[in-house]
């Protein structure tokens, strides 16, 4: 290991004047005892780093320092930063060896402009004697604001006063905290009275930076992009394990300088679904709503609003990732508890790659969306999704997404007694039902869509009952997306809550004598060949299924007519076994044919 010593006073850290001896590497021993070097590039410590004297140091938006399982970093009690801009966020990466004295560190979240004032439902990153006022407001109340581009106004009750931390008084406070044990939330009656620190979080109302007016407070305003931030000792290391109640929801804040991965935080009996608030969805007087993000749905959300990068086919991208200063909600079915590993750390926030198995995505779903339409104008307001499986449970458990219920429109899915966003069951049946719950709704006009996927199964016929017109509208199973509009007015039933569902039949399928030949089988490779025997030319759909009748994978084959072969490939780690490939021709005729797997 080399000494390496920052002499730069303020400058970045990829400068070689900035240094004695030249760029340090990752093994080396580093030491800042003056000036404040801007930390320009991705860093590991394998070595050491110490800040000493008047040093500091800031770490730039979207860089990363981390700690190997050899380095040692001891901040010295001194000012650190992680900055978050519109170009990103600075993190602290996976520390698997030692960090000391990270106690003086602030961590900033960049908030965006946005076309509405809105809900955030926010961690807070750091831990200590810091108050929201101190944090949130940049230490003002009253309206006073001499940091524009930094903090927030927050508003109390009616008797609220910058007494209190306050900026001004208002029929309800703009910062709420959330009681597990009654499940609601509760305002907070002061901001400058005790520490903010919380491993779970707040739902704060963002009006925009500090330079904006109370009033009006319509969500409608437009709210200035603005940078929060908290001062204090960085979480480092597992974190204590929240508990969560049966049947229950809890928040979890997201408190490392780092954005996480879903999948890898430690989880004992907690549903493997988790909602998110999201300040663009809903209507534009709603201030925000809740996404669900589940595994049956790729970890997609279930309506338009912050997670629309996709394509205009697969418009809603997977997300697995809570961002540093972000909280989320979770829930459990019989009671668990949830944690957060310094493996589940990600070296930078935003969507990822991830995709679950294909066997996820062909399993057949409904995705049902409501749209508020005024004056023409459609918005969508909130969506469920119902999937079908042998492998899942009619009975709720931790596939199930229970419905979190949103200040505007709601549009759940009644079940076991029960309101889900995500439904899992058991494959359709002779006569299957899907009910709506349906709530908060106004009187105007409104739209649901339907969006089926791999539901072209034989036989199946859908229909959507309106029990207030006692009218039958019949879904088609083959379509990508079909509407029905409806009205509410001022009749009771026009807006009752079960007035919706969606009516399953499914005839007798009809099985021939094999008119194809599969080769090899068994299967040694990954791969197979499907002979076809004098076959009609169309789109034939063949589907591998378990012994069990669980989907495996299903796939489209365009065949132009008479004999030739078509190459199947088949999941990678696919289970030795006896399966059944299922194979529909355009007449809507099934061919069952049994292959037998050896070895992949």
């Amino acid at each position: 290991m080399v000494a390496k010593n920052w002499i730069g006073g303020n400058g970045n850290w990829s400068n070689a004047a900035n240094w004695c001896g030249g760029l340090p590497a990752s093994e080396d021993v580093i030491t800042i005892t003056t000036g404040t070097p801007t930390l320009d590039v991705d860093f590991a410590v394998a070595g050491s780093l110490t800040i000493s004297g008047t040093g500091g140091l800031i770490v730039n938006p979207s860089k990363t320092i981390s700690i190997a399982s050899t380095g040692t970093v001891d901040f010295g009690g001194k000012s650190v930063t992680f900055k978050s801009t519109a170009a990103g966020t600075a993190s602290l990466g996976k520390v698997l060896g030692t960090l000391n004295g990270a106690t003086n560190v602030t961590v900033e979240r960049y908030i965006p402009q946005n076309i509405k004032r809105a809900w955030r439902l926010l961690s807070v990153p750091t831990k200590g004697t810091q108050t929201m006022n101190a944090a949130w407001q940049e230490g003002q109340a009253g309206l006073t604001n001499t940091r524009a581009g930094y903090g927030t106004l927050i508003s109390g009750g009616s008797s609220a006063t910058a007494l209190q931390g306050f900026d001004f008084a208002s029929n309800s406070a703009s910062v709420q905290s959330y009681n597990s044990a009654g499940q609601v939330w509760s305002y907070l009656t002061a901001t400058n009275t005790s520490a903010m620190e919380t491993n779970k979080g707040y739902f704060l109302f963002v009006r925009g930076d500090r330079t904006q007016t109370a009033a009006p407070a319509v969500v409608t305003n437009n709210a200035t992009a603005t940078t929060l931030r908290t001062t204090g000792t960085l979480y480092q290391g597992n974190t204590t394990p929240i508990s969560v109640g049966a049947n229950k929801y809890e928040v979890v804040g997201n408190v490392y300088a780092s954005a996480i991965d879903w999948t890898k935080i430690t989880k004992t009996n907690v549903n493997l679904s988790y909602y998110l608030w999201d300040s663009k969805a809903g209507s534009l007087y709603q201030g925000g709503a809740y996404q669900t993000f589940s595994p049956l749905n790729n970890y997609k959300p279930l309506m338009a609003g912050s997670y629309g990068a996709g394509t205009a086919a697969d418009p809603f991208v997977t997300n697995i990732i809570i961002e540093s200063g972000a909280a989320m909600f979770v829930t459990s079915s019989t009671g668990g508890s949830i944690s957060l590993t310094e493996d589940a750390k990600v070296s930078s926030g935003g969507r990822t790659s991830f995709r679950p198995s294909a066997q996820m995505n062909a399993i057949p779903k409904l995705n049902t969306s409501l749209y508020s339409v005024v004056y023409g104008d459609s918005k969508i307001v909130d969506a469920n999704m119902v999937a079908f499986d042998a492998s899942f449970e009619n009975e709720t458990d931790e596939l199930d997404a229970p419905k979190m219920m949103n200040n505007g429109e709601n549009l759940g899915i009644a079940h076991n007694g029960q309101k889900l966003a995500i439904d899992a069951r058991k494959p359709l049946e002779a006569t299957s039902e899907v009910v709506f719950d349906m709530t908060n709704v106004k009187a105007q006009t409104y739209q649901l869509e339907f969006k089926p996927s791999n539901l072209n199964i034989e036989g199946l016929t859908a229909q959507l009952k309106d029990n207030y017109l006692h009218t039958y509208t019949t879904i088609d199973l083959n379509s990508a997306s079909q509407s029905y509009p409806f009205t509410i007015n001022n009749e009771t039933a026009s807006k009752a809550s079960d007035r919706f569902k969606v009516v399953f039949t499914k005839a007798s399928v009809i099985i021939k004598t094999p008119s194809f030949v599969i080769s090899p089988n068994p299967v040694e490779g990954g791969e197979v060949n499907i002979q076809f025997k004098n076959q009609s030319s169309g789109k034939y759909i063949a589907r591998l299924l378990s012994a069990a009748g669980q989907l495996i994978k299903l796939t489209t084959i365009a065949h132009a007519g008479g004999s030739s072969a078509h190459l199947m490939q088949l999941p990678a780690m696919l289970a030795r076994g006896t399966y059944q490939l299922e194979i529909t021709s355009p007449e809507k005729v099934k061919t069952v044919v049994q292959l037998v797997v050896n070895k992949k």
